[in-house]
């Protein structure tokens, strides 16, 4: 009994002492419309402050009236790569904060698991998270909801909008690659220690902006995107963003990338959107209006309830199939499109492939009678075979080139039959090896 009591309390313990160093989220809003819900909801977030996954949760109550709590396996990002280029800024851009060079940036992906049934089948979902100074933040959908943790609030309340999303495989079937492009206004925008935005961090926000819109594509579109870079720029030196494209794609690596997202803190520079690129500015920005570019940029046909919404488009976190098919059925063919194949061949060995090390014995008594009345003519001038070290070399060749033969070549002369028997059996068993290895595709 004293060991049970004893056991309960460093469990309650581990509990209290995980709980105190989670950010909590019990509190929810609901954004947009709320027809159609049915999958079940999301009542409590407890994510962990240490940046890992251990002890991070979503206590999550399906239509069935079953309360589930789920641990969250955390996976760096292949959207935002720790490796990824970034580009820091000329001396002329005034000043740097320390987390511009993403050191202390991490960004997430994670999956859904039962830590009673490791087995059983998950609701559908997706994450894309951002940790950075102890805080969470970014968006992920479970069921039929789609959650949005907004760094600039300081209220812990999550935003909550419903879609209609049935995919459930969330295997994308095309990828592109993208640029962020992001100016000191941005970066600075809003001097740290109010109640809302981004203090001072503008370029954390730009990059999970864009981070989010990759899990939000993937779901409702089957495209997946990754950054390829990130380049800090001045603004007036964007101020005439396409002749800056132009001129700089290549020293900065965006010749092969589908779009390039300009993030910009200048009331110069103003909002626009072409084929090829978006500029985005600092005011009323959120976590979807990079997403709603992209749509722009893709051309996806206005459609209510959207993100392509003409009405409020950051009320909604989803495309339509129709939007999708109609999306799939205009995109050009082009070498900035990467198409993803989900069917790679499978080589299967189906026989047993028999090796045989030993030379047979017959051939080593031939070989040793040839050696005894095969005489080998040293003075020959004829073309010589050097083996040794993986050269071949001829008299014709250049003198001056000599090889270091290995030392148990025998003589360096003319192939004795009995050799040459032997690299006829070797060759005449790995043709039978490859007759015994069957390919199935």
């Amino acid at each position: 009994m004293q060991r049970f009591l004893a056991s309960l309390l460093m469990m309650t313990l581990y509990l209290a002492s995980n709980n105190s160093s989670a950010q909590q989220f019990e509190s929810f809003r609901q954004i947009g419309e709320a027809s159609g819900i049915a999958a079940g909801t999301v009542t409590s977030i407890s994510l962990n402050t240490n940046g890992s996954g251990a002890g991070s949760q979503i206590s999550f109550f399906n239509a069935a009236g079953l309360s589930t709590v789920y641990d969250l396996d955390l996976t760096p990002s292949p959207v935002i790569r720790d490796n990824m280029l970034v580009y820091m800024p000329s001396v002329a851009f005034g000043r740097t904060e320390e987390s511009m060079n993403l050191d202390d940036v991490s960004f997430y992906t994670a999956t859904l698991v039962d830590p009673l049934n490791p087995q059983i089948t998950t609701p559908a979902h997706w994450f894309r998270l951002t940790f950075y100074d102890g805080i969470w933040s970014g968006a992920f959908r479970i069921a039929d909801r789609i959650y949005a943790i907004d760094r600039s609030q300081r209220d812990n309340i999550v935003e909550v909008r419903t879609t209609p999303s049935q995919n459930r495989i969330l295997q994308p079937e095309r990828q592109v690659k993208v640029t962020a492009i992001i100016d000191e206004g941005f970066v600075f925008a809003d001097a740290p220690g109010d109640s809302t935005g981004m203090d001072s961090l503008g370029h954390i926000y730009a990059l999970e902006s864009m981070h989010i819109m990759e899990g939000v594509m993937n779901d409702s579109l089957g495209i997946s995107l990754s950054v390829d870079q990130l380049v800090y720029q001045r603004s007036r030196e964007l101020v005439s963003t396409a002749q800056w494209l132009q001129s700089n794609a290549i020293s900065f690596g965006i010749e092969d990338n589908y779009a390039s997202f300009i993030f910009s803190g200048d009331d110069s520079i103003a909002p626009v959107t072409t084929s090829d690129y978006a500029v985005l500015n600092v005011l009323d920005f959120q976590h979807l209006a990079t997403a709603h570019k992209f749509g722009e940029i893709l051309g996806i046909a206005e459609e209510s309830g959207t993100l392509q919404s003409n009405q409020s488009p950051l009320n909604f976190a989803h495309w339509s199939e129709t939007q999708k098919s109609d999306l799939i059925a205009k995109l050009p063919s082009s070498p900035l499109i990467q198409t993803i194949s989900s069917d790679a061949p499978e080589i299967e060995i189906t026989d047993t492939v028999e090796i045989i090390n030993l030379i047979p014995q017959e051939i080593l008594d031939s070989e040793s009678v040839e050696s005894e009345t095969f005489d080998i003519d040293e003075s020959d001038t004829g073309d010589q075979l050097t083996i040794g070290n993986g050269l071949l070399q001829s008299d014709e060749q250049d003198t001056n080139i000599t090889p270091q033969a290995d030392d148990t070549a025998g003589g360096g002369g003319k192939l004795s039959p009995a050799l040459l028997l032997t690299i006829l059996l070797i060759g005449f068993l790995s043709r039978r090896r490859e007759n015994q290895v069957s390919l199935k595709i």
